[in-house]
């Protein structure tokens, strides 16, 4: 007997398991016919999972090795003066300077990274807590080190850093120059802004104002996911709430009942004797009379 149905499945199991449920007399009626899954082709990742997970770590890894190779390359310098008004033939500081780049433009491309990777996450719901601090903490650290990398170039780039930074050495230049930085790097993002230290050229106002935009879409997002966990910890606790099983609901609806019908049978007597005694005079009146 020819066969009248077709029907397709994902494999071979999945063909004989079908076949299994069928009753006896269409077994016969049915053909399987096997589709081969194509393989799922895997997107090719610039961050890995486990890079992401400790971001936060190599960036403070990375930027700890460049200012301890900064600090070493300094100490080559002929005077302190030599950071404040650099000059062509200091190939110490034109040095420091290549190593300065290398460190930041391979920060900037790994936060670059991170941050498309978590704006994808943001959109399809699937970014984590710990990326996303991480990402945030990430962005303030390669402002500090783009900032510092800058001010070694151009010395007045910043107004207010020559009182802070006027009497060291070349010892503690960069890392003093660097913390000022961060300081301002933090203050900056969010949204701070205390004034002590602000951009002192043209090119620098850009430089900040992207930091600025970026502060503004980190801190709605980290707004947002904090009103979310609130939202969903506090509807969690309501619902943890003790309630009352089956069994003593059923208890509790027979014990008020129970006390319903007494309340409504001693209510009731006591007016039938109220009634009662209200009668009494008149039945003896009508006796007598």
């Amino acid at each position: 007997m020819e066969n009248s149905r077709v029907a397709a499945a994902h494999s071979p199991s999945e063909a004989s398991m079908i076949k299994n449920l069928l009753p006896p007399e269409l077994n016969g009626h049915v053909a399987f016919s096997v589709q081969q899954q194509q393989p799922v082709a895997q997107k090719k990742r610039w961050l890995s999972q486990r890079f992401t997970n400790r971001l936060l770590l190599l960036t403070v890894i990375w930027q700890i090795l460049n200012i301890s190779i900064l600090t070493l390359v300094d100490k080559n310098l002929s005077s302190d003066e030599a950071l404040k008004h650099p000059t062509a033939d200091e190939p110490a500081f034109v040095a420091g300077i290549a190593i300065m780049v290398f460190f930041q433009a391979v920060q900037v491309v790994v936060t670059v990274a991170a941050s498309v990777k978590l704006a994808k996450q943001i959109m399809h719901n699937t970014a984590s807590d710990s990326f996303i601090v991480q990402s945030y903490l990430s962005t303030v650290l390669l402002y500090a080190g783009v900032y510092t990398l800058i001010h070694r170039l151009d010395y007045s780039s910043f107004a207010g850093m020559e009182e802070s930074i006027q009497d060291v050495t070349r010892d503690d230049y960069v890392f003093l120059s660097f913390c000022k930085l961060l300081y301002f790097s933090v203050a900056t993002m969010t949204s701070t802004g205390f004034g002590d230290i602000y951009s002192g050229k043209w090119y620098m106002d850009l430089v900040v104002v992207t930091e600025m935009l970026l502060s503004v879409v980190y801190n709605v997002t980290i707004f947002a996911r904090g009103i979310v966990v609130i939202g969903q910890r506090s509807a969690g606790r309501a619902n943890n709430e003790p309630r009352p099983h089956d069994g003593q609901r059923t208890a509790m609806q027979s014990t008020t009942s129970f006390t319903n019908s007494v309340f409504q049978d001693t209510h009731a007597s006591m007016l039938d004797q109220s009634v009662s005694d209200e009668r009494a005079p008149l039945l003896s009146v009508a006796a007598h009379a």
